[in-house]
């Protein structure tokens, strides 16, 4: 099996005003693209080691620089937080984002 090459070129998760994160960033794919492409938001408290999917964006849209993804989930303390992509097909690989720390 040949797996395509995939990875996020970036993530970003921010506390707005209100205390929601907004969580976002962007999967490329070097040759074949896969359709739909699910992005699960992960998060993780402070302190703890379990990661928990929080929100599920059901297909990423291409931008014209990548395929975007954007996601705002409220009530959520002191964390880290990324983006995974569970791959398909057999020939996507379950990636994940860098990991951002949002107080």
């Amino acid at each position: 099996m040949v797996y395509q090459p995939i990875e996020f070129t970036d993530f970003t998760a921010a506390r707005d005003p209100s205390g929601a994160v907004n969580a976002s960033g962007h999967l490329r794919f070097d040759g074949r693209t896969p359709w739909p492409i699910p992005v699960q938001v992960q998060f993780r408290a402070s302190g703890t080691e379990k990661w928990t999917t929080v929100a599920t964006v059901p297909n990423a849209e291409w931008d014209g620089t990548g395929y975007f993804f954007s996601a705002t989930v409220a009530d959520r303390p002191a964390g880290a937080w990324r983006a995974f992509y569970e791959g398909q097909e057999k020939q996507f690989r379950p990636t994940y984002s860098t990991t951002v720390l949002v107080s």
